[in-house]
């Protein structure tokens, strides 16, 4: 049967719908309408205040930082405050408090909601809100491209990386970087769902990716597709296997040089540039390395407690969410992070192993995909901890998966009451 949800669990659920809208206003509250370029402006998501409207909700209810399973997620929050006071008392006063709470507010609020959605145990429901935040991104994907397509043509779309804005209503917030790579998580959740109108969201926002032309959310995309190989190798569903291989087979060719010969049409387009021109320089780490270098010369980075989220002229973002923690708070608060990581993949892999009692675990398998393409390929090329937009999806997986992990589905647990 059915268990019914209180109000505050159904809201935790519908974060998901809310994560991928690509809505952001200003700190004014007023709706963000700047350019992509505009690199004064600043915008929050509308999950980080749908986020901030759960919490103030719950708020008799903070004291989930304390229990036994969110003991290493509090030190590490602890280890960012420190840092930040210590660096500000001791070394300078340039800290910058904005830069602190925007890398760790949104990651707390979501981690709580994350935590809790553990707690129900319905994967069921879980599913179901999966599937709908799928068809969210699909449609705002669609919105995304007849936006595009409507101002430059199809062509010209791709060559300019897509529509800053959709329809002018509202702009996209670093439509360059964290967007895209958004884009390639939730196609990675959709090649796990099933449904014409899941298949009809997953080619939207895959070709939505495409227009916007992201190195990071190809090697995503690419990755989602070999993991649902796994997939069907663990699952004996081979019916899947030549879709997959075609789709596979795409991507791949997408970062070959001889793309511009292959798909002359589109040799304009952001993404076929970006590529070419990576094989041209053969720096594939588009100077990234040489940033990530200066985390361990610049002197002004104390080993211990990091640059205090200071905002001193030299002190910059070393592309790399591990390094940033580094940077930023030192190698403690890195050895935390670390042990987080540590934790959830302890309890996945647990999961995995139980999967044949696991309901529905095409849905947490493709959580865990996406959990892991952070991890091992946002992390590295990004610091997504420190944009809300990419933060608040995170939050919710890393809290999810700090949790123990219960296997029995809640067919008989008691309704909880509203």
């Amino acid at each position: 049967m059915d268990v019914k949800l209180n109000l505050r669990d159904r809201l935790y659920f519908a974060l998901f719908l809310i994560v991928p809208i690509p809505l952001f206003f200003n700190l004014n509250g007023t709706i963000f309408r700047a350019g992509t370029f505009d690199f004064n402006a600043f915008g929050l998501p509308i999950s980080f205040l749908f986020l901030s409207v759960i919490t103030v909700l719950n708020f008799k209810r903070i004291d989930f930082l304390f229990h036994r399973d969110n003991i290493l997620f509090l030190f590490f929050i602890l280890m960012q405050i420190i840092s930040f006071l210590l660096y500000n008392i001791i070394f300078t006063s340039n800290g910058d408090p904005l830069l602190l709470l925007i890398s760790m507010v949104p990651l707390i609020f979501s981690y709580k909601v994350g935590f809790n959605i553990n707690e129900v145990r319905n994967y069921e429901i879980l599913n179901k809100y999966i599937r709908k935040s799928v068809l969210v991104c699909g449609f705002f994907s669609m919105l995304h491209l007849l936006s595009s397509f409507a101002k430059y043509g199809v062509i010209q779309s791709f060559a300019v990386r897509g529509n800053d804005d959709i329809f002018g209503l509202f702009s996209i917030y670093q439509k360059l970087v964290y967007y895209p790579t958004m884009l390639a998580l939730f196609f990675v959740l959709s090649i796990y769902q099933k449904g014409k109108s899941i298949r009809v969201a997953s080619v939207l926002i895959l070709v939505a990716m495409l227009m916007v032309g992201s190195r990071e959310s190809l090697i995503i995309a690419t990755c989602g597709i070999l993991s649902k190989m796994i997939w069907i190798k663990l699952f004996r569903r081979y019916k899947y296997l030549p879709l997959l291989f075609i789709g596979l087979v795409l991507l791949i060719s997408l970062s070959g040089s001889y793309i511009a010969k292959t798909v002359e049409t589109f040799s304009e387009s952001g993404l076929v540039t970006k590529l070419r021109k990576l094989n041209q320089t053969g720096d594939y780490s588009a100077g990234r390395f040489d940033v990530m270098k200066k985390v361990f010369t610049d002197n002004k980075n104390d080993t211990f407690i990091g640059t205090g989220y200071s905002t001193q002229e030299g002190i910059i973002s070393p592309h790399n969410q591990y390094l940033e923690f580094f940077l930023r708070s030192g190698v403690f608060s890195f050895f935390m992070f670390f042990l987080l990581l540590v934790k959830a993949y302890k309890n996945i892999y647990k999961f995995i192993k139980e999967r044949e009692n696991v309901p529905n675990f095409n849905t947490i398998f493709s959580l865990i995909i996406v959990f892991v393409l952070f991890s091992f390929i946002a992390f590295n090329i990004n610091t997504p901890i420190r944009a809300p937009y990419t933060s608040c999806f995170f939050g919710v997986l890393l809290g999810f998966f700090n949790k123990k992990i219960t296997y029995g589905f809640q067919k008989n647990h008691q309704a909880r009451i509203s």
